[in-house]
Formats: C-alpha cells, structure tokens, sequence
C-alpha cells in the first residue's frame, strides 16, 4: 500500500523488502494493473448499455476508494468518460459522506432532502411467462425505481376465457431458469380467436420495492392486481450468482429462443390457415381438398 502511495506522486520507489532491495517505476506498477482498470471500464461500459445511457449524458464522475488516485486510473477514466473526474471530494470519504446525507434524508424533513435524491434499481429483471416457456422481461434489470411498465399481451388459443399471469424473477430466457415469485389468473375474458384479446400487464414497483401487477384486458374492462413484497432481499453473492450464470448462457439461451420461437410461429401460421380452409371450405371443390 506504501509503495502504491508513493508511486502516486513519484514516478519510482525505492523498495527495501526484507532480503530483496530494488526501485519499481511506475510503468512496471501501471503494467501490473492496467488489465483490472481495463476490467472496472467494461464493467461500467456494460452497465451504461443495460440501462441506455450515453457517456456524454453524464454529468459529473465521483472518484471512490483512494486508488482512485492512481495517475493511471484517474486517466483512463477521464478517457473513458471523456470528462475531468471530481477530485474535491475526498474518494476515502465519499461513501461515509453519502451513507450519512442518504440517513438524514430518511430521517429528517429539511430543506437538504427537497434537493438529493437517491435511486435505487431493480438488482434482476421482472417479468412474466409467455408461450413456450419462456420469459418476456417487463423491468429490466438495473432500472431506477420508483417506475411502471406495461407490455401488451394476447391469448395463444380459441375462445379462451382466462389466463395465467406467472410473475418472474431473473436474467435467462426460461421459466424453469428463473425465480418464480407469483401466480393469478384472469378470469371471464371474452371468447374470441387467437390473437383477437388484448390484455396488458403492468409492473410497478414503488420506492420501498412494493411490487404490483395488473392484467386488464380491454374489451371486457376485467382486470386482476396483485402485490409482491421482500422481492430485493436476496444476497448480493446470489444476485451476481444469477446474473453471471445468465452471461455464461446467454448465446445458448438466445439460439433456443429463437428455434423455439420460429417452430411456434410455423404452427400458429399452421392453425390459421387450417382454419381458414375449415370456413371456407364450400368454395373449394373436392379435387382441390385432395391436393
């Protein structure tokens, strides 16, 4: 740690370590460690795709922990934000600072809590269940909360008159790989052809982590809520479990997805055309049934 120190302000140390003397450079150091500021960089690189943000959209980069004050991390952060980093904040603080501000906020009604605000986010994806057993995400991962979201749904079958809503936990692409966190049905929708029914679910999720969803299907107005508590008190070693186990999968996942997803599209168009030759089939002569 000594030496990591000095090397921030000069550009080598002399090293007396029991038998061994010698002077480190700071290049040999920056040589040593540019591959983990190589690793925090695409970490936040991933994490600025996952909720859509653009580097030049952000408006000030906090320096925390004091190696931070590493010329070599100091550089490429500014690099990789292409902005200053502050550096009036004390980095060994900056934590404290905040976990102290965020305890007044909660705690007091003044005038500094109208002017901070602190987001928590969503630590897995929400969704529900879709046909083939599969998971159609509604909040994804990283989302700041409080937030809604509404995705419109519709029935895979013939006069079917209820639905199930299976509410989901996690990052893969199947149901059987992710954590099931409720179940409801939609009762006395109106009969109608497959893909006729629109129903749209909404998640919402409030700023103590209270989960609801609604389904409410449009033309018959029949609607179904739900509420989820002590959904975010998973372990965080569980929460990188589940997210680093999705990353290891994802090409697999994606390609069955996709396969599955073509064969069910083939046999939907399958069940059309069927159907269509089912009504019409008076027009058709008996020779043109046989071909």
């Amino acid at each position: 740690k000594e030496i990591k120190i000095k090397l921030t302000q000069y550009k080598k140390v002399e090293v007396n370590f029991f038998d061994w003397n010698g002077i480190i450079y700071r290049d040999e150091f920056n040589s040593i460690i540019k591959n983990l500021v190589k690793k925090t960089l695409l970490i936040c690189s991933n994490m600025l795709q996952e909720i859509d943000l653009k580097v030049e959209s952000i408006k000030e980069i906090i320096m925390v922990g004091g190696s931070t004050r590493v010329p070599l991390v100091y550089e490429e952060v500014k690099k990789f934000f292409q902005k200053e980093p502050l550096i009036s904040i004390n980095p060994d603080q900056v934590v404290a600072i905040g976990a102290a501000m965020q305890s007044n906020m909660l705690t007091q009604d003044n005038f500094q809590k109208t002017r901070t605000i602190l987001l928590d986010v969503t630590p897995l994806s929400l969704g529900i269940e879709v046909m083939g057993g599969f998971v159609e995400k509604i909040i994804f991962r990283n989302t700041s909360i409080p937030i809604s979201k509404t995705k419109e749904f519709t029935t895979a079958k013939d006069n079917q008159t209820s639905i199930l809503i299976h509410v989901l936990q996690g990052e893969r692409e199947l149901v059987k790989d992710c954590i099931s966190l409720s179940r409801f049905v939609l009762k006395d929708i109106p009969p109608k052809k497959a893909g006729m029914v629109r129903i749209s679910v909404t998640f919402e999720i409030d700023a103590d982590g209270l989960i609801s969803v609604k389904a409410f299907e449009k033309f018959s107005n029949k609607q179904k809520n739900i509420q989820i508590e002590n959904v975010n008190f998973l372990k965080s070693k569980k929460v990188n479990a589940i997210i680093e186990e999705s990353m290891s999968h994802a090409k697999e996942d994606y390609y069955f997805r996709v396969k599955k997803e073509k064969k069910i599209e083939s046999e939907y168009i399958l069940s059309i055309l069927n159907n269509a030759l089912e009504e019409d089939k008076d027009l058709i002569s008996e020779e043109e049934l046989k071909k």
